[in-house]
């Protein structure tokens, strides 16, 4: 029996409670055990303890499912902290991108009234430029509240890990020594560009964890070409007598077996960390699976693994305790920017902004903030189009069912008091079910629907550009009226 048990077990006897006594043992092989007792003192006439009579229970299993609990306890409250903090975030860039679309637009609407010579163009020029740099400022607020909407973009991983670096080193500190080593001419993948830099900046979390007192971190790219041996056949990465652990054990990489063999580029974050004992390796992607004794949520690494295998990647890492961790991603890469150029060449072309036939398309813009509304007037009247505003859906809504003048595009913004844009396209694809719609938001996924968006329908994020604003306005228009 531990020592310091004995006093409070005698102590018991001489004064017995209803309350259990809870003691700890240790077995030969050092094992702990945790019984639960109920000790009453019997006595002779005179007073004296001469027998004891009670119950012993064997209660570690219990004791151990308690603590597991309070620990899924604890990590569900820190989960529901960051879900809160998400939504803020969220809220916080809605607005921003509000002010950063009236700001980016006048900008752009000042600089192509301007003489080329004019002398405060630089100014104007510059306040563009921070207006789009404070937009990708959102974007990784977004990325940050997990509130972004999905959408699969081509995209040069080189150049995300490059605009994503200021972030990605201030999550790591000072006393990390930050490596990139880009592979040239890197093959393009198709993914939601928040959803990978979501991705570097869990990798990147956990490997500043992993350091503690300092050290060194690398990121490196690579293309990796099909061949005999497959995309495993890589003599570099995860070298070494460590543990090795995938998300599928006893797959091969978690890819199909009778999937015909692709080009991939691979991802590598490597630290010189405490590293992984081979059973820490083999949880690493389990859900809620931590080692930070509940300081973390254990939502890394799986995070990481839903996001590679949501796009039909692969993903695993190597471990040695001492030397540190190297994860390896493997992205399917994307078709050849010549077979993109080709199939692109086969679609009719958009028409360029200002590129009008007089046809007089009205279209009806429905936004509550003033100057946002104002704004995309403005860029619309000026390539030609005629706009019918409306500073709320339910004026939106009488424009519509009263006909006059016939409307041939809805343009809405999605989060408004009272009746958000889907719920506007809705009520009016009633009695107009053929309208085509533009979405336009600054907002979180929350905002549309799980299912994707209605037919006939796009949706354009603020802030935005006038050419992305034309381009999507024409591109719905024109095409919608071509397949029709």
């Amino acid at each position: 029996m531990v020592p310091e048990y004995r006093s409070a077990l005698r102590e018991s006897w001489r004064a017995p409670t209803d309350e259990p006594l809870a003691v700890r043992w240790r077995r030969p092989d050092g094992t702990e055990v945790v019984t639960e007792q109920r000790a009453v003192a019997l006595c002779d006439d005179d007073g004296r303890v001469v027998a004891v009579e009670g119950i012993l229970r064997d209660v570690t299993d219990r004791v151990a499912a308690d603590r597991q609990r309070e620990r899924l306890q604890q990590q569900l409250r820190q989960a529901e902290r960051l879900e809160s903090l998400g939504r803020l975030a969220g809220g916080i860039a809605h607005d921003f991108n509000n002010l950063l679309a009236v700001i980016l637009g006048h900008s752009e609407l000042a600089l192509a009234d301007m003489p080329e010579d004019a002398g405060f163009r630089d100014d104007v020029e510059a306040v563009r430029k921070l207006a789009e740099g404070g937009s990708a400022l959102i974007r990784q607020l977004l990325v940050f509240s997990r509130q972004g909407q999905l959408r699969p973009e081509t995209l040069d991983v080189n150049v995300v890990v490059a605009e994503t670096e200021r972030v990605l080193r201030g999550a790591v500190g000072e006393d990390v020594e930050f490596v990139t080593r880009f592979a040239p001419d890197l093959r393009r993948v198709s993914v939601d560009r928040s959803e990978l830099e979501r991705l570097l900046l869990n990798l990147v979390a956990n490997s500043r964890r992993a350091m503690p007192n300092g050290g060194r971190l690398i990121l490196e790219t690579r293309n990796v070409d099909p061949g005999p041996a497959g995309p495993d056949a890589d003599s570099e990465a995860g070298s070494g007598s460590g543990a090795k652990a995938g998300p599928e054990a006893g797959s091969e990489s978690g890819a199909d077996s009778d999937s015909a063999p692709r080009h991939m580029i691979r991802l590598l974050v490597t630290d010189t960390g405490v590293g992984m004992t081979e059973e820490v390796a083999k949880r690493a992607f389990e859900l809620f699976f931590t080692t930070d004794s509940g300081v973390g949520t254990g939502l890394g690494l799986s995070a990481a693994y839903g996001v590679v295998k949501g796009v039909g990647g692969d993903i695993s890492l190597t471990s040695e305790p001492g030397v540190g961790t190297t994860v390896r991603i493997d992205l399917p890469a994307a078709p050849d920017r010549a077979e993109t150029a080709a199939e692109s060449a086969a679609e009719p072309p958009a028409r360029a902004a200002g590129d009008r036939d007089g046809s007089g398309e009205t279209i009806l813009v429905v936004e509550d903030d003033e100057d946002v509304r104002e704004l995309v007037t403005r860029m619309l009247s000026r390539s030609g189009y005629q706009v019918v505003v409306a500073p709320s859906p339910a004026e939106a809504l009488a424009l519509a069912r009263g006909g006059h003048p016939a409307v041939d595009l809805l343009v809405s913004d999605v989060v408004m008091p009272r009746m958000s844009g889907i719920e506007l396209l809705g009520r009016i694809r009633e009695f107009r079910p053929d309208l085509p719609t533009l979405l336009i938001s600054g907002y979180s996924a929350d905002t549309v629907p799980g299912s994707g968006l209605p037919e006939r329908t796009q949706l354009l994020r603020k802030p935005f550009a006038t050419a992305a604003l034309l381009r999507a306005v024409d591109e719905i228009l024109h095409r919608t009226s071509r397949a029709s």
